[in-house]
């Protein structure tokens, strides 16, 4: 959330104490701008350069009437003029909580989690799953050997082609087992012998598989933060599309893939703790009823394949990527799909802050909230790389500009 916080109330008796102890949130530049990041309620705020001014001054210790004497130095305005400014920013200061208020407990950002609590609660009345026979086919994704084990041929028919391109190329000790069984009212998946999931029918499966192992290794907790985004590189570098289920990040992701783009995720990525490389997630993506027909030229099989079912009931077809990357890499681009399209296809730069705000909207840390050394890592981050705005209204202009960028 981006909020500009500058003047607004009554500001308090500027006969005070130094307030540094009373600051609740910390102050960081983006492209000589400075923001504050409030971490108890995680949103972000622009300040103009008279309040950035101010704010770093109460900082460093000062009452607010040496602020303001220390503005009207740096200034051509009276002290009198200082002292209302100062007044004012710190009177809306306090009114968005930034100053002498109770620090506020955020809920924990836990997408995912639940099916691992329920994985943790019951292992331990659950007896250890048999030891995997070699001859079962074994994935590897984003560090995690997987074992999938289906109850007959027809299953495994329609299961094993969605994770095929997973394969492992050495049969490792399985950090992950799933299971499909059969049960009363269809199928049950399990996860390492616990059951996590339920398929009513064949084609609700693989996505069920999916879901269960994206939450299992977002669990591991061996990482930054992650993304809702699509990934895709070239060259080595990667080009991050964030952006929020419905924004056209898989189609987007799949024409790219067409043009010869490598995939790292349709979805969901995740940034190393260390430099926030994009480490890959780079399962089959999923491309919804809508995007079949406009995808058609790009795969023209697209229509063949079979239909399966999400959790969320949407109908989905799975695309076989030709090159998935197998290692982090480093970003280079970001690039924001518009949420309203105007009906022209177009590119434009975007600010840094812009997209440090829109990019705390699509990032979390799952089991808890995101803090402080967070933002500044991800400021830092995105000073190196290049920001867009993207109006895909058609699909195929929208790829040929990215393309260009992408050099």
């Amino acid at each position: 959330m981006l909020e500009t916080v500058a003047g607004g109330a009554d500001g308090p008796d500027v006969s005070r104490p130094g307030m540094s102890g009373a600051l609740n949130a910390e102050f960081l530049v983006l492209d000589d701008t400075g923001l504050l990041f409030d971490e108890a309620r995680q949103r972000l705020y622009v300040l103009d350069r008279t309040a950035a001014f101010v704010w770093c001054q109460l900082a460093d210790g000062l009452r607010p009437a040496e602020a303001a004497a220390r503005l009207a130095a740096a200034t051509s305005l009276s002290i009198e003029a200082c002292m209302s400014l100062v007044d004012a920013a710190i009177g809306a200061w306090r009114a968005h909580g930034l100053l002498d208020v109770e620090l506020v407990a955020m809920h924990p950002a836990t997408a995912g989690v639940s099916v691992v609590e329920r994985m943790l609660s019951a292992a331990s009345a659950q007896p250890p799953p048999a030891r995997p026979r070699r001859d079962r086919p074994q994935f590897h994704v984003a560090g995690l050997d997987v074992l999938v084990r289906c109850p007959a041929p027809h299953v495994a028919r329609r299961v094993y082609p969605v994770f095929a391109h997973l394969a492992a190329a050495m049969a490792a000790e399985p950090g992950v087992v799933i299971d499909v069984r059969r049960g009363p009212h269809g199928y049950v998946i399990a996860c390492d012998g616990v059951p996590v999931a339920d398929a009513a029918h064949l084609a609700e499966i693989a996505p069920a598989i999916k879901a269960v192992l994206v939450q299992a290794i977002l669990a591991r907790a061996d990482f930054r933060l992650a993304v809702h985004a699509a990934a895709l590189a070239v060259d080595g570098r990667v080009l991050l599309i964030p952006g929020p289920a419905g924004a056209g990040k898989t189609t987007l992701a799949a024409a790219l893939m067409a043009s010869g783009f490598t995939l790292l995720g349709d979805d969901t990525v995740v940034l190393e703790a260390r430099d926030l490389r994009v480490r890959p997630l780079p399962f089959a993506p999923a491309v919804k009823s809508g995007a079949w027909e406009l995808l058609a030229p790009y795969f023209p099989g697209i229509l063949d394949l079979p239909i399966d079912v999400r959790p969320d009931r949407r109908q989905v077809r799975y695309l076989r990527p030709a090159r998935i990357a197998t290692e982090s890499l480093p970003a280079r681009w970001i690039v924001f799909p518009r949420a309203e399209r105007c009906g022209r296809t177009s590119l434009e730069p975007l600010s840094r802050v812009e997209a440090l705000r829109r990019l705390l909207t699509m990032c979390y840390a799952p089991a808890r909230r995101l803090a402080v050394a967070d933002v500044r890592q991800l400021a830092a981050w995105l000073a190196g790389l290049e920001c867009y705005e993207l109006d895909a209204s058609h699909l195929g202009t929208a790829v040929r500009l990215l393309r260009q960028i992408c050099r």
